[in-house]
């Protein structure tokens, strides 16, 4: 397992919308075994961190498929944050973040974790 180290940031809350879609929670459910809370963790990290989650979504990970190209695909790559199972989410889009990662889990991580904006995270690559 790689561990990546990350900032918690503020999101643009998109994720909120993005985990509350239909297809998207049945497809987290049939993929990676979870229905996702609404909502991600955002974790600002090193450009390096973020090219190696890229390469192992690429190698590893799971596709959730849109049902109209009115959304977009994302991969998805498994994470534990402690002892918390989630998912590194990939929009597969040309305008999204460059040094961060939005993560997924069954539950709200920032506050089972009790962490704050400025806390520092580690994740493991699963």
């Amino acid at each position: 397992m790689r561990q990546i180290k990350g900032v918690l940031i503020s999101g643009k809350e998109e994720g909120a919308f993005f985990t509350g879609l239909n297809w998207v929670k049945e497809q987290c459910l049939e993929k990676l075994g979870f229905e996702p809370y609404a909502g991600t963790l955002n974790l600002k990290v090193t450009e390096g961190d973020v090219s190696q989650v890229k390469a192992l979504a690429k190698e590893k990970g799971v596709r959730l498929l849109p049902p109209t190209s009115e959304f977009c695909e994302a991969m998805c790559l498994r994470v534990r944050i402690g002892d918390i199972e989630g998912a590194v989410v990939l929009p597969i889009v040309g305008s999204y973040y460059e040094n961060i990662v939005e993560i997924i889990a069954p539950i709200k991580v920032k506050d089972r974790l009790k962490l704050n904006e400025g806390d520092e995270v580690v994740f493991d690559l699963g």
